[in-house]
């Protein structure tokens, strides 16, 4: 099974990584992922976002969509497209249902502070006296069990001993995931691992320097001689947001003001200290927006808003992904300068790639929209259900039913509902862009939802779409018209996810002249 590894680091990383769960769900990623989240804030509220998604993501991918489906019908003129969807898997061991860890566990007390991690109170008064001269007072205090609050110089310090204490660990997240790269550099397989992380805060910019020698260094002890398979790629989020105004915390904080400074001194010493990547996306943006109304230190209370920035960092990912052969030798760096985001401003392979992610996107965000605010209810419904045809077609006759898959759908509901409220935030700094990635007040439509189906986004003419009005029900008709063959068993929550998301296909490709 061929694997691709991300290490999301820090509040900004988990966003990443939430980004990255939601377009694997859309089907743009292909080869399945093994993640983990390096945090030593233990109850970030991002982090914990991010690690409920991944749990909500594989409970639906695991549901059985069919295989090699076929339109019964001889003489059909159109092809059945295999499972898009909810595909790569995240973290799974084999071919069960179980999951690797992936959160880091912090071996350390929330209460440690830096002092005590480089032990300064029992130093000779001729060290105390030389760290003086780089740390102040109130780092030497500050606990790090909330993250390294904008002081990379302490994390640096503190965060590759911290892992290391971790990575031999084979029950942990970080070292189930160096023993899954180990075998497949054993194998000699090609490994390919990307981080995620900031360079104008603490954590990211601490780590990112740290995960290619963390990770050479566990293959050299492996005794290996493989270790030139391996690739790394980096997303280095430049200041993208801001902290509310007034805002008052105990202890050294981010301080917006002072973050293009912290970016520079990061970027200039990542050039004169090469941190072993082979590309390097450099993403910002070029208007800061505010992470919420309530910003937090750190901990539970912390749930920044979601913001494009981090889904162009997503598409960097299956950018290097997706690249070809590369020297370990070679250094690319990737960004583009502009004050548009768009269909064709997203990192894409070519003018077709970006074609097809907008189709996965759009197609997607269109499953969304109908499940959760027009089907959900309904198909919970056991008598509504029994009067559809696709159901009577595809279900009654063949031994299935929905009506036991409770679970499943609520499930698939609040997937829908999380990825609907991530899209409404990703768009909130683009609302005034003149060519906007989707209709982005249509994603919240109140009573309106039926009406405004075929409006959520626009054709790749920019013209307007075939039907703006009556898009619920040409899905519908649709869905009522597949009755495909296919090879082996299904889930009846995998054949409703299959079936409702190839007749919402069909639709988006004649809706906004897709293909």
């Amino acid at each position: 099974m061929v694997k691709n590894y991300i290490i999301a680091i820090g509040g900004s990383g988990s966003r990443c990584l939430a980004a990255t769960v939601y377009l694997s769900a859309a089907g743009l990623f292909d080869n399945h992922l093994h993640v983990t989240i390096i945090d030593p804030d233990q109850t970030n509220g991002n982090a914990e976002q991010t690690r409920k998604l991944i749990s909500s993501y594989h409970a639906l991918n695991l549901c059985e969509q069919p295989a090699r489906p076929r339109d019964r019908r001889f003489f059909a003129r159109r092809s059945l497209a295999d499972p898009a969807i909810f595909r790569p898997s995240i973290n799974r061991k084999g071919e069960t249902g179980d999951q690797y860890g992936y959160f880091w566990q912090d071996p350390n007390s929330p209460d440690r502070t830096f002092g005590d991690s480089v032990e300064f109170v029992n130093a000779p008064k001729p060290i105390k006296n030389f760290a003086k001269l780089f740390y102040e007072r109130e780092d030497l205090e500050m606990p790090l069990g909330k993250g390294y609050r904008g002081r990379p110089n302490v994390g640096a310090v503190t965060l590759i001993s911290d892992l290391r204490r971790t990575v031999g660990n084979p029950h942990s997240a970080l070292g189930q995931m160096m023993g899954s790269i180990r075998a497949d550099v054993q194998a000699e397989r090609p490994v390919r691992v990307f981080v995620y992380g900031s360079v104008f805060g603490g954590t990211g910019a601490a780590g990112i320097p740290s995960v290619p020698r963390l990770a050479q260094d566990s293959i050299a002890e492996s005794n290996t001689t493989h270790h030139e398979k391996m690739r790394f790629g980096v997303a280095m989020l430049t200041p993208y947001f801001t902290f509310p105004a007034g805002t008052a915390v105990a202890g050294p904080a981010p301080n917006s003001s002072l973050q293009q400074v912290a970016t520079q001194a990061a970027l200039l010493h990542y050039g004169h200290n090469d941190p072993g990547y082979q590309h390097v996306y450099v993403i910002g943006a070029p208007e800061m927006a505010p992470t919420n109304k309530n910003y937090s230190i750190g901990g539970e209370s912390q749930e920044n808003d979601p913001h494009y920035v981090e889904m162009v960092a997503s598409m960097g990912a299956r950018d290097f992904f997706m690249k070809g052969e590369f020297s370990r030798n070679q250094r690319f760096m990737h960004y583009v300068d502009g004050d548009h985001v768009g269909w064709r401003t997203l990192p894409c392979q070519s003018e077709q790639d970006q074609k097809e992610v907008k189709r996965k996107v759009v197609a997607f965000a269109t499953f969304c929209f109908v499940y959760k605010h027009l089907l959900h209810d309904a198909v919970s419904d056991g008598d509504w259900l029994r009067r559809q045809a696709w159901y009577a077609d595809n279900f009654i006759r063949r031994g299935y039913t929905l009506e036991t898959s409770t679970d499943a759908l609520n499930s698939l509901n609040q997937f829908c509902d999380g990825f609907l409220r991530w899209l409404e935030k990703v768009g909130a700094p683009l609302a005034e862009d003149s060519k906007p990635l989707f209709n982005w007040s249509a994603l919240a439509p109140g009573q309106r939802a039926e009406t405004l189906t075929g409006q959520l986004s626009a054709t790749l003419s920019s013209g307007d779409p075939k039907y703006p009005k009556t898009g619920y029900g040409h899905i519908m008709d649709r869905l009522s018209r597949l009755t495909p063959t296919y090879d082996g068993d299904v889930s009846p929550m995998g054949l409703f996810i299959y079936l409702l998301y190839q007749a919402v296909g069909e639709f988006c490709d004649d809706n906004y002249a897709l293909d």
